[in-house]
């Protein structure tokens, strides 16, 4: 993904990047934040942190699972409800 953000793929060559350029590039710094945490996982001094920091994100994960079902319910339920009202105060 680094590699796909360096290259040059505009026919101008003007250093312009592409937006999907910019995403991989974005993925791909994420990733490498990631992997440097693994590492700096194995270090004494700050190893637990990193534990911790990987539980919170697992338990905010499954959070997030069960709100958005219960997002997504109530989202349907007041859209069905709601569908036919008028758009403004002003009809």
């Amino acid at each position: 993904m680094a590699i796909s953000f360096v290259l040059d793929f505009d026919d101008s060559h003007c250093g312009a990047k592409e937006p999907w350029q910019w995403q991989a590039g974005a993925v791909s710094i994420w990733l490498s934040w990631m992997v440097l945490l693994l590492f700096i996982q194995k270090v004494p001094i700050v190893g637990i942190y990193v534990l911790m920091f990987r539980t919170v994100i697992k338990t905010f994960f499954n959070f997030i699972a069960v709100f958005a079902l219960f997002t997504l319910g109530f989202s349907f339920a007041f859209h069905m409800l709601l569908q036919n009202q008028g758009k403004g105060i002003f009809p």
